[in-house]
């Protein structure tokens, strides 16, 4: 599946999944449902590898 067919499924304008894949937005509890919902995944397995750097306040991506 592509960006922009995951966004048309999802109803969200392209630019804003690019931008939430890209950690420059956060998505908001409706539009994580649409994302599991879509995908066919849990909320657990979407957030699979995503740990929050407390001295550095942000979330990132842990190395697998």
């Amino acid at each position: 599946m592509t960006q922009e067919d995951l966004a048309g499924h999802c109803r969200l304008h392209p630019t804003q999944l690019s931008k939430i894949e890209r950690g420059k937005s956060v998505p908001g509890g409706e539009t994580i449902l649409k994302l599991v919902a879509v995908l066919g995944t849990s909320t657990t397995t979407l957030y699979e590898g995503i740990v929050w750097d407390a001295e550095r306040g942000v979330f990132v991506v842990s190395p697998a």
